[in-house]
């Protein structure tokens, strides 16, 4: 393995010795107090090693029977579109509430456990109205996968819904007979903007880039393509990924996949515009000893493709195609490819690593395609230990910013 002190460059990533100053931080507790942990034994929050970011009540470390967490399928952080209160699916078992699963004062959830795995045979996939915060009292191994992002119009958790967010994209106009592609939803860069439609139809402005560590921040929605009398989700933008912290008061190893990748936005009716891509939500791991990141590893918060424009009324055509989600790869989520009869109506990438999300360059027909989403953004923080990356490097996507100060 190979320590890195910095990772990353310019607005995507770095290393930031000079971190703002947040409330919920600890800098200055005992590392002595670690090796407790790990069998269950904090009594309360003064007990703890470490005050776990973006919180704003003390972790109830006095629920009973904590859990070594190893069977988890599916997280649902309730709100939004999901179940009023939190629960969790673990095996074939149904969904259930629990104590170690409860909604913090800063409307993040909570879940606390002694560990947390995740075979490399399975995957969990987390989604709700709420950001998601991870708490374990000792090691966390992630072999499989987690996925936060979005899908297509749903967001992840916390995610924003298209159209929605502090970086959302715009919708698009209309000229005589043309319409103006859904701006690109905004985070860690600004999105695209959409494509202009025929006769100079106005196109959605893209969504500018937000957020800092003093929040646990969510992707935003992506603009909805001029698309009068369609019915949804006909031309809306594509959702916002999820936010996803993991703290461990030991260590965290990470040879699997997480993904907090934005929505694609959905292509045009016949006759009108698709809407933008949604931007990648967040991926925050915290821990005290040590963050390692194997080679065959994936952290991404990529954003969601634009979606294409719809056919031509009378042209035989039909309904445009979607762009593609942020998925947890080194590349972007395409854009939608126009129905025939429209021509070049294309949504544009979404962005993935350090490369900005798309505006697709061909002229286009009358009902033009969506702008990409954004990139998200990815913290990793300790308590002054070096971040581990086998060789060659992990996909990281986009580049995160490194914090020592835990």
């Amino acid at each position: 393995m190979l320590p890195v002190a910095g990772l990353g460059c310019g607005a995507f990533g770095g290393s930031d010795s000079n971190a703002p100053s947040i409330a919920s931080m600890d800098a200055g507790a005992d590392d002595s107090s670690t090796a407790s942990v790990a069998d269950g034994s904090v009594a309360d929050a003064a007990d703890a090693p470490v005050s776990v970011s973006h919180l704003n009540d003390p972790v109830r470390y006095s629920v009973p029977d904590l859990v070594a967490l190893d069977d988890a399928t599916d997280i649902d952080t309730g709100g939004g579109m999901s179940a009023a209160n939190p629960q969790i699916t673990r095996g074939a078992n149904p969904a259930v509430t629990t104590d170690w699963l409860y909604v913090d004062g800063s409307g993040n959830v909570v879940m606390l456990v002694r560990s947390w795995s995740v075979p490399s045979t399975k995957t969990v996939k987390v989604h709700g109205g709420r950001p998601l915060v991870v708490v374990s009292l000792g090691d966390v191994n992630i072999g499989g996968v987690i996925d936060a992002g979005a899908s297509k119009q749903t967001p992840g958790p916390g995610g924003a819904l298209p159209g929605a967010g502090a970086g959302a994209g715009k919708n698009g106009g209309a000229s005589g007979n043309g319409d103006g592609g859904g701006g690109g939803a905004g985070f860690g860069t600004a999105g695209a903007i959409g494509q202009t439609g025929a006769g100079n139809a106005p196109p959605g402005a893209a969504g500018g880039s937000y957020g800092d560590y003093k929040k646990l921040y969510a992707g935003s929605g992506g603009g909805t393509g001029s698309r009068a009398g369609c019915n949804d989700p006909s031309g809306q933008g594509g959702a916002g990924g999820g936010a996803l912290q993991i703290t461990s008061f030991t260590k965290i190893a990470i040879s699997g996949k997480i993904n907090a990748g934005g929505g694609g936005g959905h292509g045009g009716c016949l006759g009108y515009a698709g809407g933008g891509g949604g931007s990648g939500g967040s991926i925050v791991l915290e821990a005290i000893t040590s963050i390692s990141i194997a080679s065959v590893a994936t952290l991404a918060a990529n954003g969601g493709g634009g979606g294409g424009g719809g056919g031509v009324p009378n042209g035989g055509g039909g309904e445009g195609y979607g762009g593609g989600d942020g998925a947890a790869v080194d590349a972007a989520a395409s854009g939608g490819k126009s129905e025939d009869t429209c021509g070049s109506c294309f949504g544009g990438a979404g962005g993935f690593g350090m490369t900005a999300p798309t505006t697709d360059a061909a002229q286009a027909g009358p009902n033009a395609g969506g702008g990409g989403g954004a990139v998200g953004r990815i913290w990793l923080r300790t308590r002054g230990a070096a971040v581990l990356l086998s060789a060659p490097a992990a996909v990281l996507s986009p580049p995160p910013t490194t914090l020592f100060d835990l």
